[in-house]
């Protein structure tokens, strides 16, 4: 009979753990996400820079050619 009460603790406190580590998988899939969204956001603003860089270098040639 105490088999039985430690075998049902046992699965119960188990049965907790997994789902608070699915939880936190969840979130940090929604985490990875949000994280990933804003690097293309940071990304394509670098590309704009790197652009107006290069125009602004092209400028400076063409001036003093």
């Amino acid at each position: 009979m105490n088999e039985m009460i430690t075998a049902a603790v046992v699965a119960a406190v188990a049965s907790v753990i997994v789902a608070l580590l699915q939880r936190s998988r969840k979130e940090n899939s929604t985490d990875h996400a949000l994280v990933m969204d804003m690097l293309r956001v940071v990304g394509r603003k670098v590309d704009k820079v790197d652009d107006k860089i290069d125009r602004h270098v092209e400028w400076h040639v063409k001036k003093d050619a």
